[in-house]
């Protein structure tokens, strides 16, 4: 039974680099989906709880460990007719690369005479082309994938890039990650677009080793923060056929440098990048034979 109001709350986010961490534990906390304003805030919705003070004191908590930072809260109460107009507003179709639209099932466009239309809605796990790391990441997917190849789509969030792999020709793809709720959005999401023959979604911690034991891949995608992508580049270098891609997204601009130096010695070359609005995503090529670095 959906309540007669909602709880909502606007987070001020200290900075775009927190903005997906930030994101995520308004989720954890029970979120109806956190929508990203132009101001850079982000906008969201609870059941409302049987004690108001006491559940933002403890979301306020929270939000400041996921930033590092003080996250600004303000809230009020949104009846629900308002609160659904609210949460479609300005969620139409998102042309988001040469092949690729996405779009919510309250607003969906014909299916292009080119190119693949991808079904999702603003929810519990992180990717809906709304924020411009996943953009970055699927213009540089549309560009890698070719007919057949088999990916790992690591750190999934809602499945947006194994589903664009499929829906693009991927012969197989592995989508993973750690958070259960993640897992179940990104099960959903491939169910609705008729992805399943494709998608392995596997909820689990990656490592190196883990990455290893599923050589020879042809290429893997990770939209994910840069310290978990560095600490996995053996993985990602043991994983992949020689000439594989490997395809990061999530970086800020700034750290894009240092990425690639950190890659390089793994026998990493970059070969393609893509930016938008401080985020940087990058495909680069495991080079056969031993590394320069």
């Amino acid at each position: 039974m959906k309540p007669d109001r909602w709880l909502a709350v606007v987070a001020g986010v200290p900075d775009s680099a927190t903005t997906g961490l930030v994101a995520a534990e308004l989720v954890r906390a029970g979120a109806r989906a956190a929508v990203e304003q132009a101001d850079g805030t982000l906008v969201t919705h609870f059941t409302p709880p049987a004690d108001v003070p006491a559940f933002l004191a403890a979301l306020g908590s929270e939000l400041n460990r996921a930033a590092g930072h003080t996250v600004d809260l303000r809230w009020h109460w949104q009846p629900h007719e308002e609160w659904a107009e609210t949460w479609r507003r300005g969620l139409g179709p998102t042309r988001a690369s040469r092949r690729i639209t996405v779009a919510p099932t309250w607003d969906l466009p014909p299916e292009p005479d080119e190119g693949v239309l991808i079904v999702l809605d603003p929810g519990v796990a992180f990717g809906t082309a709304g924020h411009a790391s996943t953009r970055c990441a699927l213009r540089l997917l549309d560009a890698a994938i070719r007919p057949g190849v088999a990916i790992a789509d690591v750190g999934t969030g809602s499945g947006i890039l194994a589903i664009a792999a499929a829906r693009l020709g991927a012969g197989r793809v592995l989508a993973v990650d750690n958070d259960p709720m993640a897992c179940a959005a990104a099960l959903d999401n491939v169910d609705v677009n008729r992805a399943g023959a494709v998608v392995d979604v596997q909820e689990r911690e990656v490592s190196p080793d883990w990455l290893a034991a599923h050589h020879p891949l042809d290429g893997v995608a990770a939209n994910i923060e840069s310290g978990v992508l560095t600490a996995l580049l053996p993985g990602f270098a043991a994983a992949l056929a020689p000439g594989g891609w490997l395809l990061v997204s999530g970086l800020l601009a700034e750290e894009s440098g240092d990425f690639a130096y950190e890659a390089a010695p793994w026998g990493f070359r970059l070969r393609d990048d893509d930016a938008e609005d401080g985020w940087w995503a990058g495909t680069f090529r495991l080079v056969p034979g031993p590394s320069d670095g």
